[in-house]
């Protein structure tokens, strides 16, 4: 009956080192599938056109090296100082964006009807239904 002790006493210890070595993997495997994953305030909208409004949906817009600009279709490009008026009927339609400086800067100047203001990549912006949208410093995309 001793032996029987023994040998049990045995298969249990290595039956726990396996598990915490299987433990020990998991929680390395987790963190760098997180390290993969974008984190919430990173997230840009997808976009979802219903009566002629946007809805969005999130999508990342950085990456680990930080500003990440790539061109989707239904982006819309905003040249420096040029004027675009959002409008039903036309190719910039009133709803939210997220504004994403195209230079590689970290911000970008948008004039919105008649005031100018500094948007962060990333940030939100949202059009009414004829406002008007300058890139005043640089020329940005609406996505």
């Amino acid at each position: 009956m001793e032996t029987a002790v023994v040998v049990l006493s045995a298969v249990c210890a290595v039956l726990f080192v396996l598990c915490v070595v299987f433990g020990v993997l998991a929680v390395r495997y987790g963190r760098k599938m997180n390290a993969l994953l974008p984190d919430d305030e990173e997230q840009a909208a997808e976009v979802e056109i219903e009566d002629g409004v946007r809805y969005t949906k999130e999508s990342a817009v950085t990456d680990a090296e930080g500003v990440n600009v790539t061109h989707r279709q239904g982006d819309v490009f905003l040249k420096r100082d040029k004027t675009y008026r959002a409008d039903k009927a036309g190719e910039l339609l009133p709803g939210a964006y997220t504004v994403l400086s195209a230079g590689g800067a970290a911000s970008v100047k948008l004039r919105v009807g008649d005031r100018v203001r500094e948007f962060a990549h990333g940030d939100r912006l949202v059009l009414g239904d004829g406002e008007e949208v300058t890139a005043v410093s640089a020329d940005a995309i609406l996505r």
